[in-house]
């Protein structure tokens, strides 16, 4: 391959990452769309302070593009976001952690999410799901 070829292939590819990256890193190879997703946590039959993710899965089981998350309110409800204007989860298969927290003083930060400072770990689940077209509502019920 001669110089100017490779200084243009360069090139293109150089273009080609910084066009996924401005658009907000959609160059993953998962699926475009997104669907809703809600749902409850509960641990030992009692709604619990977690933080739920999903995070896409390629056919190998390997992480691949934007996670969607999610803090539960007092009644365990969480509905997932993949970024600030977009509810929801990519559609494909998923890993969901669950991590069940201990909040310290008994209360959320004002935006629903307990400060790390206020807050320990007292169980972390991971498990696999699958996000389809339409609404996908999952119920988690925890125990140790």
């Amino acid at each position: 391959m001669s110089l100017a070829r490779f200084k243009l292939r360069s090139w293109q590819l150089f273009i080609a990452f910084f066009s996924c990256l401005v658009s907000g890193g959609g160059c993953s190879g998962v699926g475009e769309g997104l669907a809703n997703v809600s749902g409850t946590v509960t641990f030992y039959g009692l709604p619990t302070v977690a933080e739920v993710t999903f995070q896409p899965q390629s056919e190998k089981g390997e992480p691949i593009g934007r996670a969607s998350t999610s803090f539960t309110d007092e009644e365990g409800y969480f509905r997932l976001d993949y970024n600030d204007e977009s509810p929801g989860a990519v559609i494909g298969q998923h890993q969901v952690t669950i991590k069940v927290l201990d909040v310290v003083g008994g209360k959320h930060a004002d935006d629903n999410r307990a400060s790390a400072e206020s807050t320990r770990r007292l169980k972390v689940v991971r498990l696999n799901r699958e996000v389809t077209d339409g609404s996908n509502e999952w119920h988690f019920a925890l125990t140790h």
